[in-house]
């Protein structure tokens, strides 16, 4: 099964556990618990010991990519003033309109009259406008109330927006494990780099291995199997229908091989010939 598969197989519980949680920590938790489940199930079925390491370094790398949504965000709102209380005139505006009105009749008492007493008047109209302009400077201060309360901003995860961007990471898993495979077996292929005096030397460990007439030669031959494997090579017994792939020495009665013929693994091409006794009546 393919990592967008065994993703399927979690998505449904996932989305509906996300529409219950409000806290980001559990959020989260819920999604990598699903990515762990998802990681389990898809390197149960990979059998490349190799490709199911890189694979697991990828889950690895998107678990861990899940914790970013917990990183604290500043949010700043800003809020349009109103001026309107600036341009309020107060309480005071009253008294210094009455304290005009007295120093408009003291002046003009003072002017009929020509009486210096008449100046109380203005005298007490100008102590009144001060009291008002006092009292109005501290209403234009007190105009403006701040708040009690800050504003609230709280982060809710869309479940579908949020499980769409995981689609979006587990099939770009899947095309590297595929990029990881073509790549590995390119690695492993590495026949065009392997010279004549290592091959002589695998071939001189495969003759040893083929000698043994006893239990421990199965053992012998997987363990080698396995080594040429990684290495980007395979053999092959000697049969009639590839004997051009042997060079064939006489025998009376046996037929068997001395040392397999050795081959690319990517393409099936001879890199060495093999060795093979045939008897006279086969050959």
């Amino acid at each position: 099964m393919t990592a967008y598969e065994c993703w399927q197989e979690q998505r449904e519980a996932l989305g509906a556990e996300l529409a219950k949680q409000q806290d980001m920590q559990d959020v989260i938790y819920a999604t990598r618990h699903a990515l762990l489940q998802t990681e389990q199930n898809v390197l149960a079925t990979q059998s490349d010991d190799v490709l199911r390491q890189q694979m697991g370094v990828l889950f690895a790398l998107l678990k861990n990519s899940i914790s970013l949504m917990n990183v604290p965000i500043t949010s700043t709102t800003w809020t349009a003033a109103s001026r309107r209380n600036e341009k309020r005139l107060g309480r005071g505006f009253p008294l210094l309109l009455t304290a005009g009105f007295l120093l408009l009749a003291a002046c003009l008492w003072c002017y009929a009259k020509k009486d210096l007493l008449g100046w109380l008047l203005p005298l007490g109209g100008i102590v009144l406008a001060l009291i008002g302009l006092g009292i109005n400077r501290s209403e234009a201060k007190k105009a403006y109330v701040p708040p009690k309360e800050q504003a609230r901003v709280t982060h809710t995860v869309d479940p579908q927006v949020f499980l769409s961007a995981i689609d979006g990471q587990i099939l770009m898993i899947d095309r590297c494990a595929n990029d990881f495979a073509y790549l590995n077996q390119t690695l492993r292929t590495a026949s065009d780099s392997i010279s004549t005096k290592n091959l002589e030397a695998i071939a001189d460990v495969l003759e040893a291995i083929y000698a043994y007439d006893d239990d421990l030669r199965p053992q012998a031959e997987d363990a080698m199997n396995q080594l040429l494997h990684e290495m980007g090579l395979e053999t092959m017994a000697y049969s009639p229908e590839h004997s051009k792939l042997f060079s064939q020495l006489p025998s009376k009665n046996a037929t068997r091989t001395l040392c397999p013929a050795i081959l690319s693994a990517q393409d099936h091409r001879l890199l060495r010939r093999g060795t093979a006794v045939v008897a006279n009546n086969a050959a």
